[in-house]
């Protein structure tokens, strides 16, 4: 039998034994309802009727004694009322029928008659009978109520109690029937715990525990199974922590030794610049020694910092119209050195015509171009370096691809080393970390800044073979660009007899304010500012550094420019500039700090910087950045020289 065929058979027992059980219990009360109300009613007419039988037969005692009729029209009304009421209630048919004619009789007394002592004295008896024959009808009907509510009480309780052994037979089967295939349900679900698998119930519950068996297996078959795939996911999990864990240990390890390295050198070769007499050769190969260790650990803070700053999305791109061949000539030039002294041959070869320009941030693009030719350089011991640049339209022939493809004959990685080569924090392997140096930081930055361009960077290579490097870049929209033939722009930018400029800035007689805590940077920026004329004056927290330059414009003479620290004591940089320009100076400042992030810049001229350089200081980009303020404000540019470097960032 199905589950609700025993409930449905409850159910219809219930309702039939509360109909036999409980209909005569309620016909009972309702009996002693009725035999209730006949009591009230009659101790209700009785009490009327001895009213009216009190007032007739004080009327019949004042007629006798006094001797004279007086009209009383108010007892007569009274008598009446007092009759019709009493037949108003519940009695029988017969003493209904008495009363209303008795009222009938007070109507019709002859006040002032012969005959109203007979008529009176009559209405006194009937009066008298009908209280007595009510009297007695209240009497039966209290002896009724309370006989038949005896027999309800009874009644009820044998009721009840039959009504109490059906209903407990009927749910101790049906109990019986729901909680045995349960009982087997528990009993197999618990010997389940050593085969969870499978938990098959053999009952007499019919189809409906055979679902309920069949939908219990089917539930611990999915908890099993997704207990699997948790147990898989958190092993996968647990190794790939493991992994970043062991990759962030040897990164840590690595960054140390790639930063005591040229601290080595640094402090090395200071120390013996100090401690020995040495020729002008010597001396300026030492200082070259330090300078190139100087620049190697800066490259490595700078890649930290450019990580750190694409992961926080705080890295940013400044798309402009650039040349792509100039861009590749640069990267080449800066790369060259380093491959000739490892005995490589560098070359360029171009597959097809270049577009004259191009929207891209050739910044950023030199820096993934540089980085792909250095580890090419790195990695390659002997045999040569290729760069291959082509340009492919696509069907609507104003956009395009750009491809740089650098290939070497180094080393070159297998499979594994090759899907790991673009991870964050990680080198092919330790062997090569230790052999051939490096953060492993390159070309993950690489990648992500060739995302950042709209393109993508990939990889190919085999182990002992040589790798390969393809960066593509979108080329936008080249609708009315030229193309070239890039042998021609290569050889014309690289022309030997082209005349450069660089800027040359005289400070001289010119007040410089350098608001700085730190007293070798101190020393060292002074050095660099004495030495083109400047006239220094310094200040070793922000709080000086505003007094002094509010003291100088209040005597009207201003200093010609402030380079202001950002952090320092007491006051630091950025609230002692907002200070100034909210006393309303107007004079250049230009912001020095160690914080090298996009916003940190932004920070420095929201709050009224004019420019900005980073430390460490480089010289000539400060002096450029000087010389640019000087030249928008009082126009001092002494002007440019021709010269056979690169031109400075001034001109």
């Amino acid at each position: 039998m199905r589950i609700r065929t025993h409930i449905a058979a409850l159910v219809v027992t219930c309702s039939l034994g509360a109909a036999l059980g409980l209909g005569p219990v309620m016909g009972s009360f309702f009996g002693i309802y009725e035999s209730l109300r006949a009591e009230h009613s009659h101790e209700f007419a009785g009490q009327q009727l001895a009213r009216a039988h009190r007032l007739v037969s004080a009327w019949y005692d004042e007629s006798v004694h006094a001797g004279a009729n007086r009209p009383d029209a108010g007892r007569r009304r009274k008598l009446v009322e007092l009759l019709r009421g009493a037949s108003a209630v519940d009695l029988p048919m017969r003493a209904r029928t008495r009363i209303v004619r008795v009222a009938t009789m007070v109507e019709g007394v002859a006040v002032g008659t012969q005959t109203e002592l007979a008529e009176l004295q009559k209405l006194r008896r009937t009066t008298g009978r009908l209280h007595r024959q009510v009297n007695r009808l209240s009497v039966r009907s209290r002896r009724i109520a309370v006989s038949e509510r005896d027999q309800v009480g009874l009644g009820a309780m044998c009721s009840v109690l039959v009504y109490v052994l059906v209903l407990l037979a009927i749910t101790r089967r049906t109990v019986d029937a729901v909680a045995k295939p349960l009982r087997a349900m528990t009993t197999a679900a618990r010997k389940g715990r050593l085969e969870p698998n499978t938990i098959a119930v053999e009952s007499g519950g019919g189809d409906d525990f055979a679902e309920l068996s069949d939908a219990v297996d089917e539930y611990v078959h999915g908890v099993e199974e997704r207990c699997d795939r948790s147990r898989r996911l958190l092993h996968d999990r647990t190794l790939e922590m493991q992994a970043a864990s062991q990759a962030k240990s040897e990164f840590l390890a690595n960054m140390s030794h790639e930063i005591r390295t040229p601290m080595n050198a640094i402090l090395g070769y200071s120390d013996l610049l100090r401690s020995v007499d040495l020729d002008c050769d010597t001396n300026s190969h030492y200082i070259d020694v330090i300078r190139r260790n100087g620049d190697h650990l800066l490259s490595i803070i700078n890649a930290v910092l450019d990580i750190s700053k694409i992961e926080a999305g705080k890295m940013t791109v400044d798309m402009s119209d650039c040349s792509p061949v100039r861009v590749v000539s640069d990267a080449i030039a800066m790369t060259k050195f380093r491959a000739d002294q490892a005995g490589l041959e560098l070359e360029v070869l171009y597959a097809t015509g270049m577009p004259e320009v191009f929207s891209c941030d050739a910044t950023r693009m030199k820096q993934i171009l540089v980085n792909l030719l250095s580890n090419a350089v790195k990695f390659t011991s002997e045999g040569r370096i290729t760069m291959r640049c082509a340009y492919a339209a696509q069907d609507d022939a104003a956009h395009g691809t750009l491809t740089f493809s650098v290939s070497d004959t180094g080393i070159g990685m297998n499979d594994e080393q090759l899907a790991r080569v673009f991870e964050a924090f990680v080198q092919s392997d330790s062997t090569t970390t230790r052999q051939y140096g490096g953060t492993g930081l390159g070309l993950p930055i690489s990648r992500r800044l060739a995302r950042m361009l709209g393109g993508d960077l990939t990889a190919s290579s085999r182990a002992g073979v040589g790798s390969t490097f393809e960066l593509e870049l979108p080329s936008g929209d080249l609708a009315g660009v030229t193309m070239i033939d890039p042998a021609t722009v290569a050889a014309e930018s690289t022309d030997p007899g082209e005349d450069v400029v660089e800027v040359a800035v005289d400070l001289t007689g010119r007040r410089v304010l350098l608001a700085e805590d730190g007293l070798d940077s101190q020393m060292l920026i002074t050095i660099y500012l004495e030495d083109v004329g400047a006239d220094v004056e310094l200040a070793d927290n922000g709080q000086t550094a505003l007094e002094k330059a509010i003291c100088a414009w209040a005597d009207e003479k201003p200093y010609d420019i402030i380079i202001m620290d950002m952090l320092m004591p007491e006051l630091d940089g950025y609230d002692a500039v907002r200070e100034l320009r909210a006393a309303g100076y107007a004079e250049p400042i230009i912001a020095l700090t160690a914080l090298a992030m996009t916003t940190d810049r932004q920070k420095c001229l929201d709050a009224g910087c004019d420019d900005y350089t980073t430390k460490p200081v480089d010289r000539d980009e400060l002096l450029a950045k000087i010389g640019e303020q000087l030249a928008r404000e009082r126009d001092i540019l002494i002007g440019c020289v021709s010269s056979g470097s690169a031109p400075s960032a001034g001109c």
